[in-house]
């Protein structure tokens, strides 16, 4: 992730972040600190995994009926002062039918990326469990069937590394499963 050349190299503020990503061409940001990250352009094992992830839950909550929604690459998770853009997010509740954002996601989905590993590791974990409505958030690895998950439980935030079989996510009461991510 670079930081942006902008005219000020002051922080920016959501508003003038909103505003000035608006007027950008083509091109995905995200707001870290108040500071203005381009987005490299993904590699094809990324946007593979990232669309199974997708299909997965988008199928689990189908299956199950509930009253929940996948998002795939757009929507913002507002933290403080982060605009993140995670690769996927699940949320349940009535349909979110205007705006950018997504205010209370319940799955946050990253996939690594070399130039965002450390910050997905670390600065976005942190901040995605300061939103109470998240129970999970998952680290896929995007060349290796391999999905770090980290749940709210009583306990804190647990974190469980999965390589096959089942990842419980529990809320919403569905699971999906590594073969399907990485199939």
């Amino acid at each position: 992730m670079n930081v942006l050349r902008k005219p000020d190299p002051a922080r920016m503020s959501r508003g003038e972040f909103r505003a000035w990503a608006d007027a950008q061409p083509s091109w995905k940001y995200e707001r870290i600190g108040g500071l203005v990250f381009a987005m490299a352009p993904e590699s094809v094992l990324h946007a593979d995994r990232k669309g199974g992830v997708y299909r997965s839950l988008h199928n689990a909550v189908r299956a199950a009926g509930l009253p929940c929604r996948a998002y795939v690459d757009g929507p913002t998770v507002e933290v403080e002062d982060n605009d993140f853009v995670p690769d996927v997010i699940l949320r349940c509740g009535p349909p979110v039918t205007s705006g950018m954002t997504i205010p209370d996601p319940m799955v946050v989905v990253e996939v690594l990326s070399p130039s965002t590993q450390v910050v997905d590791l670390t600065t976005k974990r942190e901040a995605y469990f300061q939103i109470p409505s998240v129970m999970h958030y998952l680290i896929v690895s995007p060349d290796t069937q391999r999905v770090q998950r980290f749940s709210r439980r009583a306990e804190g935030i647990v974190e469980t590394l999965i390589t096959s079989g089942h990842i419980d996510l529990d809320p919403p009461g569905i699971a999906i499963t590594v073969d399907d991510i990485y199939s």
